[in-house]
């Protein structure tokens, strides 16, 4: 039968887990994480063919619509841009999916160095004597949001190539000035490469500040995760105004291409959430564990 300080000391580290694990458990494993694909907003995937990943709803940003909306003046030069763009956005996922096993390599590797250097940061949090109050709570919300968050970084780091060659394609598409292409392209392509450009963070640093007083947020997660949030929310934001300008195009011909589209955003959207979310629990383990 158990003491009452082994009872206490489960007791702590369940709570520990649960508010590690609360944090994973936000979009793509982490708090604000870049959306890399997603369908357009014209567009509703139907299915997977891809992969075997159970997929969880796609996010909507805007209510799908029936009927693509009218395409401003000079629209010719545009449908022929924008189904270049297409072409090139699916076969951007398509290379996504295809890099998923060396975003996991990566992610694995970055785990193995934190793990080696700073293993059981978060163990003294589990003594019975270290009481895990509301303000503990948040502090360990926090370190959760900035594990999530370097993996996410770690993770993305693989696919750096691959938006490279996308962003090269959109840097030369000819759009007309009415359809406001050309600056919404600019805008995206530095955004999305400022996040992706972001370093992990001082986790293990963090993690054994947290560990030591977890009542008090570390400075450097706090600066962490609010330089990590603006970036991302900022290439969220370039993302969908992207997604919408291609949706504005879009021909009922082209709906095959829509479809595939949104089912390799759906896969890849499954495929790296689950694999963040695997590896984000086993690091909360290992710096908690003795």
């Amino acid at each position: 039968m158990r003491t009452e300080n082994e009872q206490q000391t489960t007791l702590m580290k369940h709570v520990i887990a649960i508010a590690i694990v609360a944090a994973l458990a936000a979009p793509a494993g982490a708090s604000a994480a870049p959306v890399l694909a997603e369908p357009l907003p014209a567009a509703a995937p139907t299915g997977s063919t891809t992969t075997t990943v159970q997929q969880p709803q796609p996010p909507q940003r805007q209510p799908p619509q029936t009927q693509p909306p009218q395409p401003p003046l000079h629209a010719p030069a545009d449908l022929r841009t924008d189904r270049r763009a297409l072409g090139g956005y699916a076969i951007y996922l398509d290379t996504l999916l295809a890099a998923t096993s060396s975003a996991r390599t990566a992610v694995a590797t970055y785990t193995t160095t934190i793990v080696s250097q700073c293993r059981s940061a978060l163990q003294p949090l589990t003594q019975p004597s270290t009481p895990i109050g509301a303000a503990a709570r948040r502090t360990l919300t926090a370190i959760g949001n900035e594990i999530g968050d370097d993996l996410t970084i770690s993770y993305d780091s693989a696919l750096v190539p691959q938006f490279s060659r996308f962003s090269q394609l959109l840097l030369r598409l000819r759009w007309t000035r009415d359809s406001a292409g050309r600056l919404i392209v600019h805008r995206y392509v530095a955004a999305e490469s400022r996040v992706l450009g972001l370093a992990p963070s001082n986790l293990c640093q963090d993690a054994g500040l947290a560990g030591v007083s977890p009542q008090l947020l570390p400075p450097g997660t706090a600066s962490f995760l609010l330089a990590y949030d603006r970036a991302s929310a900022a290439a969220n934001r370039t993302f969908a105004i992207l997604t919408r300008l291609m949706g504005t195009y879009t021909r009922p011909g082209e709906s095959v291409l829509l479809q595939r589209i949104a089912t390799l955003a759906v896969d890849f959207e499954a495929a790296s959430r689950s694999d963040l979310l695997a590896a984000g629990s086993h690091l909360a383990t290992a710096l908690q564990s003795a």
